[in-house]
């Protein structure tokens, strides 16, 4: 894998005319050497091995930056090709392989760039969890930032810092409406408010008409204002909720 991984690095760093951090950020993406906790606990004994975000079993590269449910959320929100999103990688260089194939030379720096971001991200987070652990009571609210296109949505949930602390993203095999693939997003957020006990919390979305909607859907009697209905019967659980 090292000389194959040399060169379609090589070929991306031809691509990838941008600062030389991202250089070595793809060049090491490439290699397999960033330092996850499987790559840690390798070489330090009692070292955990899980995902310091999601809290899977085993934290590998490819986990880290695509397979972890919050990096999930920032590969969909960055717009990556779906097909990338959904098919399964044993190692980074065979998924950026595959990018390579599918996408021209700057949706290639753009990929690059927001695996990136998506690495900040993990960095952030257990830098964050060594300092103070996160505050969720009811003085504590969080963000929702809801965004997606014709058949999937993401959904980023961030404290007032702001500081990502969860996330998700699905796939609709369908074409919809842009109401319904927001409703989608903020069923997913709703979702992600329960299971993090979050008392109070702000949905944001960037469909007006939805957000209106929700508003007043004690008195839409349309179909989709049923199902708003219903997926808002979970914010019983929450103190407060506002939908921007």
């Amino acid at each position: 894998m090292g000389s194959v991984g040399k060169l379609v690095m090589g070929t991306i760093l031809i691509f990838a005319k941008t600062i030389g951090a991202l250089k070595v950020f793809a060049w090491h993406v490439g290699h397999e050497l960033l330092p996850t906790n499987a790559k840690i606990s390798s070489i330090r004994q009692n070292f955990k091995r899980d995902c310091p975000r999601c809290g899977a079993s085993v934290e590998t590269l490819i986990h880290a930056l695509k397979d972890c449910p919050i990096a999930r959320a920032i590969l969909t929100l960055g717009g990556l090709d779906g097909r990338l999103l959904n098919k399964d990688y044993s190692c980074c260089i065979d998924c950026i392989k595959d990018a390579m194939r599918l996408l021209d030379k700057k949706a290639i720096v753009d990929f690059i760039t927001t695996l990136w971001n998506s690495w900040n991200n993990r960095k952030n987070y257990v830098f964050h969890e060594m300092g103070e652990a996160i505050k969720r009571d009811s003085e504590d609210k969080l963000y929702a930032i809801v965004s997606n296109d014709k058949n999937r949505f993401g959904v980023i949930v961030s404290d007032s810092n702001p500081f990502v602390i969860g996330g998700g993203c699905g796939f609709k095999d369908e074409k919809m409406m842009a109401n319904w693939a927001e409703l989608y997003g903020v069923e997913e957020s709703l979702k992600i408010a329960c299971s993090l006990n979050i008392a109070n919390a702000i949905f944001e979305t960037d469909c007006t008409s939805l957000a209106n909607r929700i508003k007043k859907r004690m008195e839409d009697i349309t179909i989709i204002g049923h199902c708003i209905n219903e997926s808002f019967k979970t914010t019983e659980m929450l103190n407060n909720v506002v939908v921007n």
